[in-house]
C-alpha cells in the first residue's frame, strides 16, 4: 500500500525514519516545480533500512562522465585516456581510483541529492513499500549501488541543513 503526501503536510524525513526503524525497503518518488516550473524529481531505492540507489525518471543519477571529471580524482591526462575506453561505468573507473574512494564518491553524491530533496518546501511524493529496486532498474552499474543507513543518513543530511540555515 503507498503513502502519499506532500512536504508541507508530512516530513520527508519522518518518513524515511520510519522506513529505517522498520528496517524497510521500497521506492520514494518524490516531485517539484522548480523556479523555471520545470518537473524536478528523484527516485530513492530502499532495501532492508538501507538506501541502495537514487534515479531519476529509472535512470540513475549519478553518471561517472560528468561527476568523476568534477571531483578530480583523476588527473586531466588519464581522463582524456580513460574517455577513450567503453564503457565508462565502475568497472573501467577502479582501475583509475581505489574502490573505496569510488564507493564513499558515490555516497556523497546520493548524500547531496537526498539534501536537496530534503530542502523541497512544495513537494509531492508516494512511497511505495512493496517495490524492489533489482525489479524496476533491472540491471544496474555495481558500482552505483550503497547500502547507507536511513538513519544515519538523514541525520547527516538534516544536520547539514541545519548549518545551511543559519
Amino acid at each position: 500500500m503507498a503513502i502519499e503526501g506532500n512536504t508541507q503536510s508530512f516530513g520527508v524525513d519522518e518518513l524515511l525514519q520510519t522506513v529505517a526503524m522498520n528496517r524497510g525497503g521500497g521506492k520514494l518518488e518524490i516531485q517539484c516545480l522548480d523556479f523555471h516550473q520545470k518537473k524536478q524529481g528523484r527516485e530513492f531505492y530502499f532495501e532492508q533500512g538501507s538506501l541502495r540507489i537514487v534515479t531519476f525518471q529509472k535512470v540513475p543519477c549519478l553518471d561517472f562522465s560528468t561527476f568523476i571529471p568534477r571531483v578530480g580524482v583523476i588527473p586531466p591526462k588519464q581522463w582524456e585516456e580513460l574517455c577513450r575506453q567503453k564503457p565508462l561505468d565502475g568497472k573501467t573507473l577502479k582501475e583509475y581510483v581505489d574502490e573505496k574512494v569510488l564507493q564513499k564518491l558515490v555516497e556523497r553524491f546520493y548524500e547531496n541529492e537526498l539534501l536537496e530533496v530534503l530542502s523541497w518546501n512544495n513537494a509531492d511524493f508516494v512511497y511505495h513499500p512493496e517495490v524492489k529496486w533489482q525489479e524496476e532498474l533491472g540491471e544496474v552499474d555495481p558500482y552505483l549501488l550503497v547500502c547507507m543507513p536511513i538513519e544515519r543518513t538523514v541525520m547527516e543530511v538534516l544536520r547539514q541543513l541545519d548549518e545551511l540555515e543559519v
